[in-house]
């Protein structure tokens, strides 16, 4: 398993920095037209790892 590591490091992670770091993520949310666009302002490396697994989860087209 590639992301074993992170995923033990994640679930031993305080629940502070839980919420800081993957729920708590500082974004401007900019009305172009006809489209809501999120801009990320803070980012880091634990967000490149949720954000692809959001790409992974849009992926399964669930109904």
């Amino acid at each position: 398993m590639p992301y074993r590591h992170l995923g033990k490091r994640i679930v031993r992670m305080e629940f502070k920095r839980f919420i800081h770091t993957f729920i708590r993520i500082p974004c401007l949310i900019i009305r172009t037209g006809r489209k809501i666009v999120y801009r990320l302002v803070g980012y880091n490396h634990s967000l490149k790892h949720a954000l692809n697994c959001f790409h992974a989860l849009k992926q399964f087209n669930f109904p």
